[in-house]
């Protein structure tokens, strides 16, 4: 296999890699929608008025900071590891994913970061932006 080939094979498989991590981070947002809004029954806000108790609450905690420090770890433990260091934010993978065929044990992350935001550690580890 020559270089130009595997340049390109390579190429692919990260094309591939950041289609997967879009399509996990808008599953992980839908299900933080709807954890929101099955917490936020009734009326809806209104300008001027606070937003509902469950909006803020969990405005808060993806704006909290965090510490971390991840080498060669499961993106699944990652996740597991920010819904506990955010207790009440409910982090939910959508059983689509698995059925897909994608495995969160076997994707790996590096990560170093100190005072993160949570929305900023998932945007970098799932590569939305």
């Amino acid at each position: 296999m020559t270089t130009d080939q595997r340049i390109e094979n390579l190429e692919k498989g990260l094309a591939s890699a950041r289609r997967f991590n879009r399509w996990l981070l808008a599953a992980v947002g839908l299900a933080l929608g709807i954890w929101i809004l099955a917490g936020t029954v009734g009326p809806r806000t209104v300008e001027g008025q606070a937003e509902p108790k469950a909006v803020a609450e969990t405005r808060r905690r993806l704006n909290a900071e965090i510490d971390l420090d991840f080498e060669k770890t499961s993106l699944d433990n990652v996740l597991k590891y920010i819904n506990e260091a955010q207790q009440g934010l409910n982090i939910v993978i959508d059983p689509d994913i698995a059925a897909g065929g994608v495995d969160l044990s076997t994707r790996v992350v590096d990560l170093k970061v100190k005072r993160i935001s949570v929305q900023g550690v998932l945007d970098t580890i799932l590569e939305f932006r």
